[in-house]
């Protein structure tokens, strides 16, 4: 219902449209209006999370920081296990169980064996687990509860007690990990993709380098590659190019509740609403965007080497007209119901958007 939802909460703001609207208009013209706000400033923040409740987690230079929307909690450090109380947090997952998994490094040995520990809330004991041998970069677990850890020594997977190395990953870094709807898991590495399905592991043909990894909500697996960006449907790969895109390379890479695809890069942030839009440059207090993630409500969510955490709140606002299915361009009016949608008023029909689509009524006469 997010969709309908969010027309719905903006009628007002349709309604202001009503004498602007076109039959040229598109549903890919998107406002740069975003609201920028630096909620965590002074402070450098390495990863970030959403978990299943709505908490948003940061691995941060002043240490496990979990954000309510209203206040920061820093994890409480003697609730820490022992063995990572000296350690530096340097990335955080949602976890299946609520919470996160958090990956700790030596302060002084970045690329020393890490330590794995499950943080459910910042006042709760934690529990903790010996990491693969090699540094954790990255980590996901599966619908079956399975934790997949990257390392610069290739993808271990958590066996019972034991971690297991992945045959076709090993000894390769590994830059990202994604999950996809029907179970699969992604894995990125500077020799391409590599498709984990069960307990097979399979190397996807001429893809080269690939950077970052995100999925959108119907599943599509988003890839930036050797300044490329790449979309996998339900089998086939499909080049998205732009018009006015960098082609730099890629630091992180999410997807939000709209469908736009945020794309940070070396020195600025980009978004993107697909097929057939050029993309934004957002001006950011600090250019270098360490990470990103989006939760449930739109708001996307980006961690910066000093201005600490951006939120970018004000989703996107883009224009209906013919193309997308109104029968007319001009508006005589927009109403919101009770059920989430939005009726639209034209002089030759009514139309309803609402969680299945847009419906349109003739008008009698």
């Amino acid at each position: 219902r997010l969709r309908a939802a969010a027309f719905a909460s903006r009628a007002g703001l349709l309604a202001s449209l009503v004498t602007t609207c076109t039959s040229s208009a598109s549903a890919s013209s998107l406002l740069p209006d975003r609201e920028l706000e630096i909620l965590y400033p002074a402070d450098t923040v390495h990863a970030i999370a959403v978990d299943d409740a709505g908490y948003t987690w940061l691995a941060a230079g002043r240490g496990l920081i979990r954000y309510d929307a209203a206040r920061f909690v820093r994890v409480t450090t003697s609730l820490l296990p022992t063995a990572v109380r000296q350690r530096r947090v340097s990335t955080v997952a949602r976890a299946r169980a609520g919470g996160v998994w958090t990956v700790w490094h030596e302060r002084d040995r970045p690329d020393s064996p890490s330590i794995i520990a499950h943080v459910r809330r910042p006042t709760q004991a934690s529990t903790w687990m010996e990491g693969p041998p090699a540094a954790t970069t990255a980590l996901v677990e599966d619908e079956r509860g399975r934790v997949w850890a990257a390392t610069r020594a290739g993808l271990f997977r958590r066996e019972g007690t034991v971690w297991t190395t992945v045959p076709a990953v090993a000894g390769r870094p590994v830059n990202a990990l994604a999950g996809t709807p029907d179970g699969h898991l992604w894995v990125a590495d500077d020799e391409g993709l590599v498709r984990v399905a069960g307990d097979h592991a399979a190397r996807e043909p001429a893809i080269g380098r690939v950077e970052a990894l995100a999925v959108d909500r119907a599943g599509g697996l988003w890839i930036a590659s050797a300044g490329r960006l790449l979309r996998r449907g339900t089998a086939a790969f499909q080049a998205i190019a732009p018009a006015g895109w960098p082609g730099e390379r890629v630091v992180a890479l999410t997807v939000d509740a709209w469908d736009t695809v945020w794309v940070a890069t070396d020195d600025a942030l980009w978004s993107l609403r697909p097929p057939g839009m050029a993309p934004q440059r957002h001006a950011l207090p600090d250019a270098h965007v360490m990470a990103l993630a989006a939760d449930a409500t739109g708001r996307v969510w980006a961690g910066a080497r000093a201005a600490g955490l951006v939120e970018i709140r004000k989703p996107y606002v883009w224009n209906l007209g013919r193309a997308e299915g109104l029968p007319g361009s001009e508006l005589r009016g927009v109403r919101a119901t009770a059920d989430g949608a939005v009726w639209i008023a034209t002089p030759e029909a009514l139309t309803r958007i609402g969680d299945d689509g847009l419906e349109t009524h003739p008008l009698p006469g």
